[in-house]
This record gives structure tokens, sequence and C-alpha cells, in this order.
């Protein structure tokens, strides 16, 4: 071979062999990479990073119950990953190499146990786990709880739980609801009760649980209270009798779901609960008749109530019967009447009657908030008796009056009469002739009563 086929083949060897790259290292901490180098955060030996000091390495269970000569076993994490550990025990009882702990046949003197482990891949990497040892695990004994009362919408809170039997696996629970439990002692664990569980007012239970082979303590009563609601304001503040159903915003603080608004007692329905608002309906119902409603509401027990009650003024609406005078349709307040003096209340619907004396008649205000024609309205006349009150003939009528049966009386003074229109609505004379001389006494429909202008009944 010449010296240009040896040159040829030295190029040809040199060009089959690629250069070596950079060599990567895995790593947990910077015991595993070589000097000048450390444990990026990607888990790989970097020439002149910082790295990470260790890897952190925990026991998998931490807290453990077992019987006299049973076993349990336990695993060592480095970084949540298994890894291979020197375990020791410190207390009575062993444990292998594999992190299998075996009780001692008898409960020692000092039934709770430490298992240690050290890791083998993180030099100073150790955890430590807690044995309890048992002949029987006994029953927690919840005797209280602190704080036992605790207001709705709270943030995080402490809760530390008073007893006996308490072991390093012992829960509490709130509602059925496993808590983040620390514990301190046989007599005492602490619990964090998250926001979550807070939320709205209500009487829960806590209760302290041993899992496995203990069992569930009697309970005990957390007291979650609901703020007082305070209404500042409603909106509209007012409506018309006879309206149909009206949507009610009512304004506020501290509103919580459970919350009820009522209008004079009467619950209404609420179409949406926010902690500042309230969308309420007031229903035709509630505003068949005129006059003021107390709109409140009022947060659940326990705890709850609520102030700043607020009127809902429901205004009376005056219909055209007969007659020219003005406020058709409107308000009762903006309309015009004509001398209207003489009123009287049924008793047992609440109608207010009153008499016109200008325009012969006697009017009522219905339920409904609208007037009716009771009695008249045809000039001056005096007709109708025996028939319908309402196509009667009066005279200036003046005072009315209703006896306890709701039969109403009318001083038909244009006709010196008094008329009676029963709860039929028939009219007929009760007293008088016609006649405004005095006459004497004697049967009520033979003498004259003149022109009487107002009505009385005696107690009597």
């Amino acid at each position: 071979m010449n010296v240009s086929q040896k040159l040829t083949l030295m190029l040809l060897l040199l060009a089959a062999c690629p250069s070596m790259g950079p060599v990567t290292i895995p790593c947990r901490s910077n015991a595993q990479c070589p000097s000048g180098s450390g444990c990026n955060l990607e888990g790989v030996c970097e020439k002149g990073h910082a790295g990470t000091s260790g890897a952190t390495l925990a026991i998998s269970p931490q807290t453990a119950n077992v019987m006299a000569g049973a076993t349990v076993q336990f695993t060592a994490l480095l970084d949540d990953a298994a890894a291979g550990a020197d375990w020791s025990v410190e207390g009575e009882g062993s444990i292998d190499a594999d992190g299998l702990y075996t009780a001692p046949a008898a409960v020692p003197a000092m039934p709770v146990v430490t298992v240690k482990a050290v890791s083998r891949d993180v030099p100073g990497a150790q955890a430590t786990a807690l044995v309890s040892v048992r002949a029987l695990l006994p029953v927690p004994v919840l005797t209280g709880i602190t704080p036992d009362q605790v207001a709705a919408g709270a943030g995080d809170t402490m809760l530390t739980a008073t007893g006996s039997d308490f072991l390093p696996t012992t829960e509490l629970r709130l509602d059925g609801v496993r808590l983040d439990t620390r514990y301190t002692s046989a007599t005492q664990v602490d619990a964090t009760i998250p926001s979550s569980q807070l939320v709205t007012g209500r009487l829960a239970t806590v209760v302290a649980v041993t899992p496995g082979l203990g069992g569930t303590s009697a309970g005990a009563s957390l007291q979650v209270t609901n703020p007082q609601a305070a209404l500042g304001a409603i909106n509209p503040t007012s409506g018309l009798a006879g309206s149909q159903a009206t949507n009610l915003v009512l304004s506020g603080s501290g509103f919580v779901t459970g919350a009820v608004v009522t209008a004079n007692g009467v619950e209404l329905q609420t179409t949406a609960v926010l902690a500042t608002q309230i969308n309420a309906v007031l229903s035709p119902a509630v505003l068949s008749r005129s006059g003021l409603l107390t709109i409140a509401v009022r947060n659940p027990a326990p705890g709850g109530g609520g102030v700043g009650d607020q009127i809902f003024r429901v205004d009376p609406v005056i219909r055209t019967v007969g007659g020219g005078y003005t406020g058709d349709t409107g308000l009762a307040q903006a309309a015009t009447l004509s001398r209207v003096t003489y009123l009287a209340t049924h008793p047992t619907t609440g109608e207010l009657y009153y008499s016109e004396p200008e325009r012969h008649r006697v009017m009522k205000i219905d339920v409904s908030g609208r007037t009716r024609l009771v009695a008249g309205g045809r000039g001056c006349t005096f007709s109708g008796d025996a028939g319908p009150a309402a196509q009667a003939g009066l005279c200036t009528p003046r005072g009315l009056a209703f006896d306890a049966l709701g039969n109403l009386y009318i001083a038909d003074s244009g006709s010196a009469r008094i008329r009676r229109v029963d709860t039929t609505g028939t009219i007929t004379t009760y007293a008088g002739t016609g006649s405004c001389t005095y006459s004497g006494e004697g049967v009520m429909t033979s003498v004259s009563v003149g022109d009487t202008y107002d009505l009385k009944f005696s107690a009597s």
C-alpha cells in the first residue's frame, strides 16, 4: 500500500467515527453529580450549575395502627417515587430491609413507635413515621371542640378537639367530610376546617374517627351561624291594588341561601338570592287590597334574623260607575270626590263604604281597590224598596253604619228615612215615613225620623 492509499484509508476511518458529545447524567441531588456540576430542575447534572442540595424523602403511610404481633408495610418515597432506604426503629418491634415492620408480641409500655428511613441515593435525606401498637384499637372519645361556634362565610378555621384514646391515625370529620387532622397527643388532635365547608349556616356535627380497627366517637355540635340580614331598600316602593304579579328587588347585605322574604308575614317567592340582592315576586293575592305592606328579609337559624324592614304602598284604584268626576282609573288620593264625609267599614270584608250626598248615592272601595256602586245614583229620589239597592233611588244620603251581621244602614236624609241594605244587596226602609215633622214614638216605619245626618249602633 503506498502513501496515498494509506492517507485515504485514514480519512475514511475518521469520517466513520462521529465525535463524542456531552454525557447526560440523571440525578436527584448534587451528590449524584461529578465535582463542579449540580443537579438542575430537569434532573440532569449540569456543569457549573448550583443545583439542589437534596431530594425530599417521605414515608408512606406516615402513621399506622397495628395490633401486637402484626405487621405493617412502609415505603420510602424520594420525590414521590419509590426508592431504596435503610430502615430502623426507635422503640419496640423490628423492621426489615424492605420496610416491613413487625410489632412486638405484647403491647409495650410506650405504644407509639417511630420508624425511620435514610435514603441510599441521596446522602442526608431521611424521614420518619409513627406506629401505634395496640392489643385492640380503642374507640376515640370526643369530649369537646374549640371553637364550637363559627360564623358562616368565615375563612379556613382551626379546630381543636379534646378527649381520650386518640391515635396518630385519628382524624376529625365534619358532617362526614374528612378534615386535615394533626395528632398532638392521646388527648388532643387539631384540624383545619376549609372555608368551603363554612358557606351557609347549619348545626354541623364533628366526630373523631380512628380508621381500620378503631371506631367513631360520639358527635360534638359545631354551630355555623348565619349573619343578620340587613335590608336597605326595595324597588319599586309602591303599586296599584289588583295588579298582576310584580317583581320586587331588595338591596342590602348579609343575605344568605335560605333567606325568607315576607310581605305582612306572607312568604314571597324568590327567584335569586345574592349576598347583597334578592329578587322576589309580589303575587296578585298580596296586591289584592290597598294598604301598606311591611317587606322583611329574615336569614334562617342558627343565628340569622334580619333588620331594616321596608314599606311597600299598595294604592287603591278608582273606577267610574256613574257620574262625571275626575280620577277615573287613577290613584284614590289623586281623585276628585264630592264631599265625602260619611264612611263605614264592613265588619268582615274590611271594604270601605262612603256616601256622596251631592250625587245621591253610596259607593264602596272593594278589596281590589276599585269603587263599586252600592245604592242610589239616580238623582234625588226615593225608590226601589224590596229590590236591588244598586237600582234604588236615594236623596242626599249621609250617615252610614253596619250591624254585626254586615247589614248596611243609610241615613237617606233627603227622603227623611233610614234605609237598610241586607247582605244579599236588597234595600228596604228601616225607619221613617218621608215626613220631616215629629210624630212621636211608635213602629219605626210609621214614625218620622226627619233629616237624619249620622247613624251609630249602640254596644248594647
